[in-house]
């Protein structure tokens, strides 16, 4: 995390996803967190200016996170309120006070679902300035369940239980692929050299899933500074 690295200041980022998308999961997963104020997260509450305020285990300031709670991609209000936002933090002239990151969090369909509907497909081609967007696939662990159930016993036949596990995640990694990141790929296709500000990762508030939170992390730190150093 930037912040454990005696950073001069706290990283920035805002989340944006629609309601149910499992952003407070991912940022009680992500963090450790057990318990966020209630002052930040009352249904309906849509105010993009709150902090969300991450202290490491020493009592330092980690990150600071802005929730655009209900944000509907195709909804001009909502977009016009996180341009609202993003350009007003653009205007900041300390580097604290200023956007690092995006975490664009979308839900993983299930299979033969959408991942992306035409307002994403809309906000990611266009893109939010020179701030590193991080396309976050939440909900990982369904997609494996769904995977494991749907497998005909037949294959499975033989195996120990860690094999089996070993088997189904290759299993869901492929139709992952197939469902978010080859769409993510088309969608992303035309950005140039924008994209290489544009990162994914795919999460699950489940343990066994900790590790991915944790590159989430490790890419976060990487983007918000290679953002920085190029401002």
């Amino acid at each position: 995390m930037v912040g454990s690295r005696h950073s001069p200041f706290s990283p920035r980022i805002l989340l944006l996803g629609k309601t149910g998308v499992g952003k407070t999961s991912l940022i009680k997963c992500t963090f450790n967190v057990d318990y966020l104020e209630p002052d930040h997260f009352m249904p309906g509450d849509s105010n993009i200016e709150d902090e969300i305020r991450i202290r490491l285990a020493d009592g330092r300031l980690g990150y600071i996170l802005h929730d655009s709670r209900g944000f509907e991609p195709g909804e001009f209000g909502n977009i016009r309120s996180v341009e609202g936002f993003i350009n007003g933090r653009k205007g900041q002239a300390r580097v604290e006070d200023k956007l690092h990151a995006i975490w664009y969090c979308i839900q993983i369909p299930h299979a033969g679902g959408r991942v992306f509907e035409r307002g994403d497909e809309v906000l990611l081609k266009a893109g939010f300035g020179d701030i590193p967007i991080i396309v976050v696939f939440t909900q990982y662990d369904r997609l494996y369940d769904q995977t494991e159930y749907e497998m005909e016993e037949a294959r499975l036949h033989g195996m120990t239980e860690p094999e089996i596990e070993v088997f189904v995640e290759e299993e869901a990694q492929k139709i992952f692929d197939e469902l978010c990141y080859k769409p993510l790929q088309r969608v992303t296709s035309d950005l140039g050299g924008a994209k290489a500000q544009l990162e994914y990762a795919r999460v699950s508030h489940l343990e066994r899933y900790k590790s991915n939170c944790e590159e989430l992390v490790g890419k976060t730190d990487d983007v918000v500074r290679r953002h920085v150093w190029a401002s």
